[in-house]
């Protein structure tokens, strides 16, 4: 035969693109040509019927109509078209061309078939071997990421023992200062610093998957529709916002300020990517991600998930770009207009809540992030009774403070001192042992470093319990460990305390701590600490 060629369908199959050709001499070349699939009769019956398709008179035969332009440019005349199968399924075809009318037997249609099968054969491997390629680039990101989150989160940790400790200091010389002393302006300026440091420290966290998170079981459409009228004055009037929210959306289970805050900076992110204005597109989708999907993405399971999807028509990213958006403090944005922060908090968040995102974009044309959360089967939570809030920050019981950061070890104890309680300080979860061996008295409550050399404060407190079971227990700590926290949740029953934490914070959650412990005491419902 003078010439053939060989077809590839795209994935959705909704048309063909020329990949190979072994053409006469003279002819043009018909490499990269698209076929379309729709109102085609010859590629649906190799989609559905998978069997060859003769045609001795090409040109006229009504079912190779999509063809007829490409075949009288190439000269066809005659024309075999064999499916190319790749576990059953139809990848494309092999067509065999002839310049002059010519009749195909039998047994020119088995060889073709034959050579055929081997063309799907190489296809397979092709695919295989690209798929394992794809799959490697996944895992080498995601290992990437997991380090970069985990010398973030370490990172975010040590600041946070250095900014409390910031914090607790300003706090002290505020009180013993005066508005109109020439050095308030400057107290107060220390003050905002830290607190912007705190925000950079949460996102850090938020990315590394180790901020504290309070999961409930949300309506992302309610979600959405609260956050609408912020959204739009947050983009402008340039900028149309659209929303398409499926009914009878599945429940989630996750963090409600977590949810908003990917939102929030998913949608400024599209706004900066939209200068002279555009259209914002925010929907939600019931989706099932199978097998098939899962074997393409190594973090995914099968199962059913909820779409969250946010869509510009802005400038878009190049590949480089996208290899790179999650990663922290990578940024393209122009100096002091971003910290590189918003998009590697995204990345976090929807990693902490078990969930799988992904982005698509190209230059010039835009961009689509897609979040999948999984749906959950609990069901929504019934809001329990508080107790009433204790206005008072004062006491008298005796507190074992255990802090290995010495420095703010001792600003705790001069804190809480101040406040009227009794405190026993270490260093370290040993020396806690030994100090509350030792003390005849009673221990109201153990307020503990997570993180501690030796022995950590999970630990401890199991200890310590057991020879104190009406002791309560507030841990503190930069980021929730698992010794307390499983994918930084923390069980029910735990009292927390997180880094960086106020003066009043301090002595108000101490406080509250040990009024619950009184209250449960009173209704006779006192029983061990959950830890």
């Amino acid at each position: 035969m003078p010439q053939a060629t060989a077809a590839l369908f795209n994935r959705e199959k909704t048309e063909a693109v020329i990949m190979a050709g072994y053409l006469a001499p003279g002819q043009p070349s018909c490499l990269g040509e698209c076929i379309p699939v729709a109102g085609n009769p010859a590629a649906q019956h190799l989609l559905i019927h998978k069997t060859p398709l003769v045609s001795e008179e090409a040109q006229a035969d009504l079912r190779q109509a999509a063809l007829h332009d490409l075949l009288r440019r190439q000269g066809i005349v005659s024309l075999l078209l064999l499916p190319l199968l790749a576990d059953d399924e139809v990848e494309g075809w092999l067509g065999i061309e002839a310049t002059e009318p010519r009749t195909f037997s039998p047994e020119e249609i088995d060889l073709a078939q034959r050579v055929a099968a081997q063309v799907s054969g190489l296809l397979v491997r092709v695919r295989l071997e690209e798929q394992r390629r794809r799959l490697e680039e996944q895992f080498l990101q995601a290992q990437k990421m997991e380090a970069v989150g985990r010398l973030a989160g370490g990172v975010a940790h040590d600041f946070n023992n250095l900014l409390t400790v910031i914090h607790l200091s300003t706090r002290f010389l505020e009180r013993k200062l005066h508005p109109e002393d020439p050095l308030w302006t400057y107290v107060q300026r220390i003050q905002d610093a830290g607190q912007r440091a705190s925000g950079l420290t949460r996102q850090l966290l938020a990315f590394s998957r180790r901020e504290v998170i309070t999961p409930h079981v949300l309506d992302l459409n309610q979600v959405l529709n609260e956050l609408d009228t912020m959204l739009r004055r947050l983009i402008g009037e340039d900028i149309e916002l659209i929303m398409h929210l499926a009914d009878g959306l599945w429940p989630v289970l996750c963090d409600p300020t977590q949810i908003e805050q990917v939102v929030i900076n998913l949608v400024v992110n599209a706004r900066d990517a939209m200068p002279n204005g555009g259209r914002l597109i925010i929907e939600t989708a019931n989706v099932v991600l199978d097998a098939t999907y899962a074997i393409q993405h190594l973090e995914v399971k099968p199962g059913d998930y909820v779409l969250l999807a946010i869509s510009d028509n802005g400038v878009g990213m190049n590949d480089e770009v996208k290899a790179h958006l999650f990663e922290p403090f990578f940024t393209t944005k122009e100096k002091g207009q971003g910290t590189g922060l918003g998009l590697a908090t995204v990345f976090g968040i929807v990693k902490q809540n078990q969930g799988h995102i992904s982005v698509y974009s190209e230059v010039g044309l835009g961009t689509t992030f897609k979040i999948y959360l999984p749906r959950t089967a609990e069901q929504a939570l019934i809001p329990t009774t508080h107790l009433p809030q204790i206005m008072t920050s004062r006491g008298s019981e005796t507190l074992l403070l255990v802090e290995d950061e010495t420095r703010l070890r001792e600003l705790m104890r001069d804190i809480l001192l101040s406040q009227g309680y009794q405190v026993l300080t270490a260093r370290d979860g040993l020396e806690a042992l030994q100090i509350a061996e030792a003390y005849l008295g009673p221990i109201h409550l153990l307020l503990t470093d997570v993180v501690l050399p030796r022995l950590n404060g999970k630990e401890l407190a199991d200890r310590l319990c057991i020879s104190r079971p009406n002791m309560q227990v507030l841990f503190t700590s930069g980021y929730t460990d698992n010794v307390i926290a499983h994918h930084g949740v923390l069980h029910k029953g735990v009292h927390f305390l997180a880094k960086p934490f106020e003066l009043d914070t301090l002595a108000r959650k101490v406080r509250e701590v040990l009024d619950i412990a009184r209250q449960q005491q009173i209704e006779g419902s006192a029983s061990p600490p959950i830890h």
